[in-house]
């Protein structure tokens, strides 16, 4: 999505992806270090963006230890990225040649988004440049695209569409098209022989879309159109084919038996191309290796992994790795924002990960390129009732002790589980004395694997931090640093 954003917006967008991949302070020098800009530069960004996106995005500040952003309840940081890439110049104009828009009015475009004609060919200037290694190419004179591969092309328009939006969000316009597009799905998964993922199966629809579009507009696949689809002669094929509609004038998308087979030949050698990868040795082999590497450092049993889902996600990858020379976008900024929430909320599960991909076999360094997308399928291929193991092992045991009442200790309690989140978990606490000469409590500080109090009544436990009355930022930063490194040596134990 980088290509599409103007400077500013693309140095936001890093601001962003740095802020949440992880879960940690960040001090102003070290963001605008990182991001190469000053930080009265950073404070503007940081002032934007909670500004212009205060139902999603909140930005936390202490003078001691940096930033920190958060998320609104009911919002996701996605948001943000979507609505970029709707208000992007350079996506709209691609969106509205493919939809040919502009097929009827010369100067659709500068009356449309009220650009002139130097800024119109800057951006086809650019949308070439970008689309160059995909044979793709956009006519500045008769504003529509001449592509090299249509296979390729429609591909890449279906990616593109799929990055506008939530998978499993389309226009209500266009509702009735997607079941039309899962109805096809279905009959071609039974005709080939394989079974999609439910996400897959949301991917391909539109596949599904932007191929009877291309279709409908007369831009066939290099192959001569006599070479007729074996699905033809489906009893329900042409007709749901037919049934497409522009819901821009309720005019049917596939009028002839020409544009039909050119979506259903587009169709079948998706599906051929990508049944040969589906149940492939090497889709099988490296779901396995990557398998026993993981549980391997979680000591767990294979079978908390659905291997057959991973399977298809591999061979998926496979696919698009062989048959399409671009980066896939997949899930694109979701599948990044997801799998840096795994990492902060399920660390040991993550790092177990991380560590499997560096020591995949040499043949499958590759894949790496995919992490965060295969990151997201591993989480959600392992069986539900571990997370609460890797949770478990994520938090590190506190007890709370101070000399002051009740109040003082669950004000510390609330303090610590606001800026900590699922760090640590308070095993107990006590007030108003230290009783460490009573079995009950010395049970528990047995196993509290950091003791935080007041006093220093338990200076002889080496794993105890003492705060004063009013817990300050600098106090809040170093226990911070105590639990990260208790996190670590517990993953570096397992």
């Amino acid at each position: 999505m980088k290509h599409i954003l103007n400077k500013d917006t693309e140095r936001q967008q890093r601001l962003i992806m740095l802020m949440f991949k992880d879960d940690k302070w960040k001090s102003a020098k070290y963001i605008s270090d990182t991001l190469s800009c000053n930080i009265k530069t950073l404070r503007q960004d940081i002032e934007y963006l909670t500004t212009t996106y205060e139902d999603v995005l909140i930005c936390d500040y202490s003078k001691n230890i940096g930033y920190k952003f958060f998320v609104k309840t009911g919002h996701s940081i996605q948001e943000i990225f979507l609505d970029w890439i709707n208000h992007s110049l350079f996506f709209s104009i691609i969106t509205d040649v493919f939809y040919q828009k502009n097929k009827d009015d010369k100067d659709y475009f500068y009356n449309t988004y009220f650009v002139s004609e130097t800024t119109l060919k800057r951006q086809v200037a650019i949308i070439n440049y970008h689309l160059k290694e995909l044979g793709i190419s956009l006519s500045l004179s008769q504003m529509n695209f001449k592509v090299t591969d249509e296979f390729v092309a429609r591909i890449f328009f279906g990616n593109r569409e799929m990055e506008k939006r939530s998978i499993y969000d389309w226009d209500d316009s266009q509702i009735q098209n997607q079941q039309y597009a899962f109805q096809i799905i279905e009959i071609l998964e039974d005709f080939h022989q394989i079974k999609l993922t439910v996400l897959q199966k949301n991917m391909m629809a539109y596949f599904v879309l932007c191929s009877v579009i291309r279709s409908s507009g007369g831009f066939y696949l290099d192959e001569p159109n006599i070479i007729e689809s074996p699905l033809m002669i489906h009893k329900n094929v042409q007709g749901i084919l037919r049934s497409f509609k522009d819901p821009n004038n309720n005019m049917k998308y596939l009028t002839s038996k020409e544009q039909i087979n050119d979506t259903l030949r587009f169709l079948d050698k998706f599906f051929e191309k990508l049944k040969v990868t589906y149940t492939s040795k090497l889709a099988t082999d490296i779901s396995e290796e990557l398998i026993e590497l993981i549980v391997d450092k979680m000591k767990t049993e294979i079978g908390v992994f659905d291997k057959t889902l991973l399977v298809k996600d591999i061979g998926y990858i496979l696919f698009v790795k062989e048959n399409y020379p671009y980066k896939m976008s997949y899930i694109n900024h979701r599948g990044y924002f997801n799998s840096a929430a795994i990492q902060i909320k399920y660390p040991v599960f993550y790092q177990a990960v991380m560590d499997s991909f560096n020591q995949l076999s040499n043949d499958h360094i590759w894949l790496a390129t995919y992490t965060p997308e295969l990151i997201n399928s591993l989480f959600r291929y392992w069986n539900a009732q571990d997370y609460g193991y890797i949770t478990s092992i994520n938090q590190v045991k506190v007890f709370i002790s101070t000399t002051l009442n009740e109040n003082q200790v669950k004000l510390n309690q609330y303090i610590f589980e606001k800026a900590f989140k699922n760090k640590m978990v308070v095993i107990g606490y006590e007030c108003q004395k230290a009783s460490c000469n009573v079995d009950p409590t010395n049970k528990i500080l047995a196993e509290a694997e950091l003791v935080i109090c007041n006093h220093q009544f338990y200076q002889g436990l080496d794993n105890i931090i003492i705060v004063d009355d009013i817990i300050d930022d600098a106090k809040l930063y170093y226990i911070n640093q105590r639990l990260n490194k208790i996190q670590t040596e517990k993953m570096t134990g397992l």
